[in-house]
């Protein structure tokens, strides 16, 4: 369904009251609280790894480059594990208590601390409620994990490429879209973003 027009606005408003809309959310509406986008990580982890800020890479590459994961993953825990600057994007959200689902790539921690025990945050497959759709809490999809399952991070290119073959998790969001309509929210969009889904 698509939501172009004022009417359709209006329309998509109506359908989130009704619990019919999920939020798919990128690392730009983490951005006002403190937290970099994608962009502004990767330059970050150029800078630790002595790479010039000029060569253009993909986060993934350059996470690749890290010899020590360990080492990758406690930038991840200090960079994203930091005490927020902001969180009323995210307390606003944590008003709507109609959202059934939240699909998220960001590895912080802002929804569980707008939404406290409101949310059934989720990263790892061995977390997959039976109960999703029934419960009174919002379900919040961690699915490149996050600063308390760095076991589960996906940021490098082998990362992605085993999520997508093995991941029951991601085989459970990708029925999401059969039943509710999705609004994307701070994402830059490409449309290999799209090509598994």
């Amino acid at each position: 369904m698509g939501y172009t027009t004022t009417n359709g606005f209006q329309d998509l408003c109506q359908a989130v009251r009704e619990g019919k809309v999920v939020f798919w959310v990128g690392s730009g509406f983490s951005e006002y609280a403190g937290y970099p986008t994608g962009k502004d990580f990767t330059k970050h982890l150029q800078k630790n790894l002595g790479i010039p800020e000029n060569e253009k890479e993909l986060l993934s590459k350059v996470s690749e480059r890290f010899e020590n994961r360990e080492e990758l993953l406690k930038i991840i825990k200090d960079v994203f594990g930091k005490t927020p600057e902001n969180t009323e994007l995210h307390q606003s959200l944590a008003l709507i208590s109609q959202i059934p689902y939240i699909i998220t790539t960001n590895y912080d921690m802002l929804f569980e601390i707008a939404y406290g025990d409101k949310i059934k945050s989720i990263a790892d497959e061995h977390e997959l409620p039976s109960t999703a759709g029934t419960s009174e809490k919002t379900f919040i999809y961690k699915i490149h994990g996050d600063i308390d399952h760095l076991d589960q991070i996906t940021i490098t290119s082998k990362d992605y490429r085993d999520f997508n073959k093995t991941s029951i998790l991601w085989d459970k969001i990708k029925t999401i879209p059969a039943e509710y309509s999705v609004a994307f929210v701070g994402f830059l969009f490409r449309m290999e973003m799209f090509r598994n889904f």
